[in-house]
């Protein structure tokens, strides 16, 4: 696995972790939930420079879109990547 893959895969991780924490808390049934993650490379400089994450719950009742998009949005990985953090890279020999 790729790293670039392995954080798609992170990101959808964890909007399943919050989407299906939400629907245990409301009795809402996700038994075939599905979360495909997609991205686009970006030159100057290269880098991942649009990530896609959509979410299939089949049956979904329509009340309860809003709430769970809300919640997937609120996901710590996707919090982090919408407010980048100062990261600090280190050599040590």
């Amino acid at each position: 696995m790729t790293p670039p893959e392995l954080f798609a895969g992170a990101l959808g991780a964890c909007i399943g972790v919050y989407i299906v924490d939400f629907c245990r808390r409301h009795d809402v049934p996700v038994g075939n939930l599905r979360i495909r993650v997609s991205w686009r490379v970006v030159k100057d400089p290269i880098r991942i420079g649009e990530m896609e994450a959509e979410i299939l719950i089949p049956n979904l009742d329509e009340k309860f879109r809003r709430p769970l998009l809300r919640v997937a949005e609120s996901c710590l990985i996707h919090r982090t990547v919408q407010n980048p953090p100062r990261i600090r890279i280190s050599l040590e020999t």
